[in-house]
């Protein structure tokens, strides 16, 4: 004990961290001279009262004592200042003395100060360190000074020297103590923290800022209690350590509880040593381990026999038994200490007789403890609480003492109790919990379902306009007409009560009209998402057992299920059209099914949740409220159909008579385009994903757009909202945006919970997670432990909803309803229908809500929740995988992401090969982004799996800590030297792929010209493609003679089962810019690029477009015999792949896809009026500028100074070139010989030839369709054209993606990530048409 003590003090001298002061007040007359005299003799009596310790150049310290000491002293005069005054210097006496500490080397650690306040009252205070004696010590020397001084006694009796005690201690069996601790920690390894606390625990924390809070348990309870031990054969000590140990048990909501305690150590120690001066005591680890259904009395034979059982190991210091433990070195085992003593001093001295009336008695001290529960006993029990008011809130610690007295209370009445029945809760705090934080209550208008305040507001505005989208718009009531032709429509093709039809659409003109055309029908809608696959998409038709799916023509190819009736939307609307507009019986009410929607499920299979008309209405009324919906409102319709907050978006719009505004078709991105949309379209209300809100606001950041004037409410849910990323929307909008947060699982229907910060500095996230708010209307929210009990304010525990939020249940799954919807009386309340979110929660003390995680697998990932367990179980399933984890990282701010941990046979699969085969069975968002192969899972000593020790990827898609093949020979060695230099990446293999491990085109001219630099090689980049490990590339190198083999088809990506994509070079030539978009492409994309004939310096470059297309046909048909193509180019490379496109159709073949990335069409740009030449050549360079610094800033932190050093080398080579072209033309213009050789007339001449191809080409109109990938960027002074000047060309369909960038850069780092996005989508659109629209395109004349 006292080695920890010395630590601590050494650590933090000034902190006054064991300074002890016992404070005297004196009601008589005191001589002050006898009184000091009789200290004296004191300190000369007990040898540990003149102790010293000595610790420098020693290997342990040394206590030593003094043969004799003086007490240091003084005497102050307060006298002539007023009782105010003398409180004050008082009050800085004790901070200043304390503050003041001891030399420990020098004796004697004490000191005394009298203060004379009055003629007959003092104040006594003697100022010692803990280091000397603990608390017991001091009711004997107390006793003894004031009996010298009083001359009851004329010396003091001899008592067994401290000494003794010490040796005692050098020869004990530290083995056996090593054993018991051992044994008895065995297993634990998790200290139990405090929920509640404001800040983490600090372990490099020298001292501690504490304050202390008191509460008196009375003595009608005290006797009670005593009763209760007497008739349990317990002492009171053990039932106020069974209290602490509940306590424990909630506020940590582990069942393994360990605190610190105090032994006296006094008996089992030295003879005698009840009256002998000194520190005897020892905090050592008190283990309880505790069950829901234990009993009062069950507890307490638990607690009694832990605390005998330590009785002969109790002198082991704590800091050797932190090191027997299983606790993480560095780590306290506690964070409490308990501590015991069966008297008030106070109490204890003043009963020792008449004098000692006139006497007050109060021991000041301040430990180095987080948390240090004293009790002390007498006829009432007083509890003191100190505490670390860093960590822990005065309030927070007040309602510990109400628990502390609460449980007591409760002990006393019935100690046969079972645990989970015991309520931690003061009546104040449950009535808080239960009724002054619950959600406001209001009729519901159920009866008809959704459709009578539908009808009510198609009265009010029949006129207004109710969906404004690309395809047209609809009114009110041209909304209400179609959707009762279509109920009919469905009528007559048996839909009615009790259906459920499918509904796979793209958002659009007729979403409404579709949802409510059901609902008129009777039934209920299953939205289905066309990008999920198809065995997802077969199982949700089947489990749902819809008849009728409701689609469009070019989607129907990718629905399976050819028992399921398809009405086309689009192709069925001339008969949809021709049915009555006029209104069937309405035969809903509030309990009818709304929706089914599907969500993750851990059995590897979704599960449809059955969501009703009473809850939908239910929420769509209180959206109407909160977000104060009107008809000048035109709300963003953004989200898939198949989420739910599209619910939350279009049902309480149409309450309002509100316009909703669906976003383009295809993929909205974050972005200026779409910042232009919101702006062009007047949006007043936004909702989507906060990860959608992070990137926008981050994306306005960056292009220095502000929000558009028209917007007045964002509405976000899902992840945890970033208070920084909040902060700068603050500075964007200057708090004209409302912002709201929302939550809610999909089977409480959308969102029950919501947050809007106030003006008070509500802060949108804590250290421990983020607010979700309050509840909605009619909702009910409980918090429950892992004991079913409420949780106090700032325990966390999982959140149960019930009311009107409520769903039907699971679909088709009667175990998991039950298990998950349960019927549960809360506190003294009536048993009511709750949902088991499994949603971790906590109140925070202003009573709103504060979500902390979940307590299964499950995680919320921009917006989508996911079963962890259904990844796990699909990984399982495959061939070569023998164990599976799947967890949900943050490994960088803001970047949540899926890793995979997998153990695999010693073959395994490759990364691209799993990511392939888990997106045929998986959606893209539960298809993990970075993956981690080991030998086996990590396990803790219990035999659970220790996630703390995973590793972090380290690349994405990277392999984690694979053994490294190492180099065969030097050539392998070097080259593995600057593979590691380049990439980062330490101990790589000989057989690692550049690729997988995180390389990109500028780490690829960065390696290659080390590699010039050290070998004088000058490999071509294409090389890379065709060696991409340091074993294939070496084994080039090695060969004599060796030249690349050429040709223009490049395999960047040759693996896969899906057709190629063919991507055509651009103006220079050459096909490396492609690199970054290939590698984001789906695992089974074969991605080839086509480079420009003429780099190799042998043949000479193609001079029309028409040439290279036919070139480039020729190498393609030596891969693929047969259509469908898929093919695609930047810029000019566009302008090859469109007449590569003409020609094959042209020959009979089909082209699936032909896609432009930015490819200017011919009468583009078109240049406003009054732009002049140099304007324009002022803007281009403006625009360039702009381009390398959006890049720059976008660029990941690890790969700027790549583009730096590339961009630098680059504008230095085209500088060298520049002179040589000069001074080689200038030599052969003055028949001279130029100093140094100029690159070869066919190399250089290749981008030259490009330009003059492109200059003279004409394209013809083509009758397939296209595909734009449009830069955002566009030059400045032009009208406005989003077709790029195709539209006249294009006599098919004309798909426009707008692409965040400028031209050019939206195929390379950083921007690529998001053009392969688009195009995945694209090609997804593609395949998925081909099969019901399967027909040969002739070009136009």
């Amino acid at each position: 004990m006292q080695r920890g003590m010395l630590f601590h003090t050494l650590l933090a001298p000034e902190s006054g961290g064991y300074v002890e002061q016992m404070v005297i007040d004196l009601e008589e007359a005191v001589d002050a001279h006898r009184f000091q005299e009789a200290w004296n003799a004191a300190a000369n009596r007990h040898e540990v009262l003149r102790a010293a310790f000595r610790w420098e150049g020693l290997d342990d310290p040394v206590q030593s004592f003094a043969a004799q000491v003086t007490l240091p002293w003084q005497e102050v005069d307060l006298r002539p200042l007023s009782s105010s005054a003398q409180n004050e210097r008082l009050e800085n006496f004790i901070k200043e003395d304390r503050k003041r500490g001891f030399n420990l080397s020098q004796p004697p650690l004490m000191r005394g100060t009298l203060f004379r306040r009055g003629e007959l009252s003092y104040r006594f205070i003697l100022t010692t360190h803990h280091l000397l004696f603990d608390g017991r010590s001091w009711r004997i020397l107390l006793k003894q000074v004031f009996d010298v001084y009083e001359n009851r006694i004329e010396s003091l009796e001899k008592t067994a020297p401290f000494t003794n005690y010490l040796t005692f201690l050098q020869q004990r069996d530290t083995a056996a103590e090593r054993e018991f601790w051992r044994q008895t920690l065995s297993g634990f390894e998790t200290p139990n923290l405090f929920a509640f606390q404001t800040a983490p625990r600090d372990a490099h924390k020298t001292t501690l800022a504490t304050a202390e809070k008191s509460t008196v348990i009375p003595s009608e309870t005290t006797a009670s209690l005593k009763a209760l031990a007497d008739r349990h054969g317990v002492t009171l000590n053990t039932i106020m350590q069974a209290t602490w140990a509940l306590l424990l048990q909630c506020y940590s909501g582990q069942n393994d509880v360990v605190y610190g305690v105090t032994r006296s150590c006094r008996r089992s120690g030295l003879e005698g040593g009840d009256h002998t001066v000194g520190l005897f005591i020892n905090t050592l680890p008190l283990r309880v381990t505790l069950s829901p259904t234990m009993t009062w009395s069950e507890l307490l034979k638990a607690t009694r026999s832990a605390w005998q059982a330590m009785r002969s190991f109790e002198h082991a210091p704590l800091e050797e038994v932190q090191t027997w433990s299983d606790v993480s070195k560095g780590t306290p085992l506690f964070d409490s200490i308990f501590m015991f003593e069966s008297y008030q001093l106070n109490e204890e001295m003043r009963a020792q007789g008449a004098s000692w009336q006139s006497r007050r008695f109060q021991l000041l001290e301040q430990t180095n403890n987080p948390i240090t529960l004293a009790i002390y006993g007498g006829d009432t029990l007083l509890i003191r609480l100190e505490y670390d008011t860093q960590r822990f809130s005065e309030q927070s610690i007040d309602r510990v003492l109400g628990h502390f007295r609460e449980v007591v209370i409760a002990t006393a009445r019935n100690p046969e109790t079972p645990l989970n029945a015991v309520s931690l809760l003061t009546p104040a705090e449950q009535r808080e919990l239960v009724t002054d934080w619950a959600a406001p209550v209001f009729p519901i208008p159920d009866g008809g379902g959704y459709l009578p305040l539908f009808d009510e507001q198609v009265s009010k505005t029949p006129d207004h306009i109710a969906v404004e989208s690309e395809q047209g718009t609809l009114t009110y009531r041209q909304m209400d007409d179609e959707a009762n032709r279509l109920a009919h429509y469905l009528r007559k093709r048996g839909v009615g009560s009790h259906s459920r039809v499918g509904v796979c659409i793209e958002r659009g003109q007729r979403m409404g009209v579709v949802f409510l055309g059901i609902w008129k029908a009777g039934a209920a809608y299953v939205p289905l998402d066309p990008a999920y696959p198809k065995d997802r998409l077969s199982f949700m038709i089947q489990d749902s057992g819809m008849k009728v799916l409701i689609t469009e023509a070019k989607l129907q190819s990718i629905l399976p299920s050819p028992d399921v009736q398809h009405i086309l939307l689009d192709a069925d609307w001339a008969a949809i059209s021709a049915e009555p507009s006029t209104s069937l019986k309405n035969e809903l009410n509030g309990q009818s099914l709304a929706y089914v929607i599907y969500t993750s499920g851990s059995t590897g299979q979704p599960k449809g949740v059955e969501l009703i008309h009473r809850g939908l209405i239910n929420h769509n009324l209180d959206a109407q409220y909160k977000f104060k919906l009107g008809e000048k409102d035109r709300v963003l319709q953004i989200c898939s159909l198949s989420f739910d907050i599209s619910v939350e978006e279009m049902f309480p719009t149409w309450l309002s008579g509100a316009t909703l505004v669906p976003a383009p078709r295809g993929r909205v991105l974050p972005d200026q385009a779409f910042t232009r949309f919101v702006r062009e379209k007047r949006l007043t209300i936004l909702d989507f994903s906060t990860a959608f809100w992070h990137e926008w606001v981050q994306d306005l950041e960056r292009s220095g757009q502000s929000v558009p004037e028209s917007v007045r409410l964002v509405v976000v849910g899902g992840e945890k909202a970033s208070t920084a990323i909040f902060d700068r929307w603050q500075q964007l909008t200057g708090g004209r945006v409302r912002w709201i947060d929302t939550y809610g699982p999909t089977e409480t229907t959308v969102a029950v919970t919501s947050f809007e910060p106030g003006a008070a500095g509500d802060k949108v996230t804590s250290e421990g997670g983020k607010s979700i708010g309050r509840p909605l209307r009619n909702t009910t929210t409980y918090v429950l432990d892992s004991w079913g009990r409420l949780a106090p304010v700032g325990v966390p525990g999982e959140l149960l909803l019930g009311g009107a939020c409520l769903a039907r249940g699971y679909l088709n799954r009667p175990d998991l309803t039950a298990e998950k919807f349960i019927t549960k009386t809360v506190g003294s309340g009536p048993a009511e229908r709750l949902y088991k979110s499994g949603d971790l929660v906590r109140w925070r003390p202003d009573g709103n809500l504060e979500f902390m995680g979940r307590i299964d697998h499950q995680v919320k990932i921009r917006g989508y929740r996911i079963e962890l367990g259904e990844i796990e179980t699909r990984l399982m399933k495959l061939d070569g995988i023998q164990q599976a984890l799947v967890l949900a990282r943050q490994d960088s701010p803001g970047d949540l992401r899926l890793v995979a941990y997998l153990v695999a046979e010693s073959s395994k699969r490759s990364i691209p090969e799993l990511k392939a085969s888990l997106g045929q069975q998986l959606p893209p968002h539960m298809v993990p982004s970075a993956w981690v192969f080991l030998d086996k899972l990590p396990m803790t000593p219990n035999g659970k799996i220790d996630v703390k020790s995973l590793p972090a990827p380290t690349k994405e898609g990277g392999s984690g800590d694979e053994a490294a093949t190492p180099p065969s020979d030097e050539l392998e060695r070097q080259l593995m030297v600057i593979w590691e230099q380049v990439l980062g990446v330490k101990h790589i293999s000989r057989t690692d792929n550049f690729f997988d491990l995180g390389g990109h085109s500028l780490l690829a001219v960065r390696l290659f010209s080390l590699i010039e630099k050290r070998f004088g090689r000058n490999l071509p980049l294409v090389t890379l493609f065709e060696a991409p490990t340091v074993e294939q590339l070496a084994g080039i190198m090695r060969q004599q003679g060796w030249e690349p083999k050429w040709g223009s088809l490049v395999p960047i990506k040759p693996t896969g089962s899906k057709p190629p994509f063919y991507c055509v070079h651009g103006v220079g030539g050459n096909i490396l810019e492609y690199l970054d978009l290939a590698n984001y492409m789906d695992p089974d994309q074969p991605f080839y690029g086509i480079q420009a004939v003429g780099l190799d310096g042998v043949k000479p470059p193609l001079e029309s477009i028409e040439a290279m297309a036919a070139h480039h046909i020729t190498e393609m048909r030596n891969l693929q015999a047969e259509g469908p193509y898929h093919v695609g180019g930047s810029s000019f490379g566009g302008l090859v792949a469109y007449e590569i496109a003409q020609q094959l159709v042209a020959n009979g073949e089909e082209v699936a896809l032909l896609a432009f990335f930015d490819t200017q069409g011919p009468d583009y740009p078109r240049f406003l009026p009054g732009v002049t030449q140099w304007q324009n050549k002022l803007n281009r360079f403006k625009e360039r500028i702009e381009l390398h610094w959006d890049n720059f800033r976008v660029t990941e932190t690890d790969r700027k100074w790549d583009y730096i050093t590339v961009k630098a080398k680059r504008a230095r080579k085209i500088l060298r070139d520049t002179f040589r072209r000069w001074k080689a033309d200038r030599a052969a213009k003055h028949q001279t010989k130029a100093n140094g050789e100029p690159l070869p007339e066919a190399i250089r001449s290749v981008g030259d030839a490009a330009k003059r191809a492109a200059a003279a080409y004409v394209p013809k109109p083509y009758g397939g369709p296209v595909t734009l990938f449009r830069a955002t960027e566009q030059p400045r002074g032009i009208y406005e054209d989003r077709s790029l000047g195709w539209a006249p060309l294009i006599k098919g369909e004309l798909t426009v993606y707008d692409t965040p960038g400028h031209h050019g850069a939206i195929v390379r780092e950083p921007r690529a990530r998001i053009l392969a996005e688009q195009l995945k989508d694209s090609l997804r659109r593609v395949n998925s048409a081909k099969n019901s629209a399967k027909k040969i395109l002739q070009p136009q004349a």
